[in-house]
């Protein structure tokens, strides 16, 4: 039959145990992560062929500099 004092350092290794995984799961967790906003889509232009050059440039595009350039100066 155990004697008292294996009694009472089970009950002393019992208590540690029970005492350590307290202040274990009292530790400060990390924040969740925030899931990143998304980014604005980028807009996109229709592009034209220039009848000059044959370059694609945007619709509301001015003149390229090219003489004989159809779009606006």
């Amino acid at each position: 039959m155990p004697g008292l004092s294996k009694l009472l350092v089970v009950v002393l290794v019992i208590v540690a145990v029970w005492y350590a995984m307290r202040l274990v799961s009292r530790r400060p967790q990390a924040p969740p992560v925030q899931p990143r906003a998304k980014k604005p889509a980028i807009e996109a232009e229709d592009l034209v062929s220039c009848r000059v050059c044959s370059s694609y440039v945007p619709m509301g595009s001015r003149n390229c500099g090219k003489p004989g350039c159809p779009r606006p100066q």
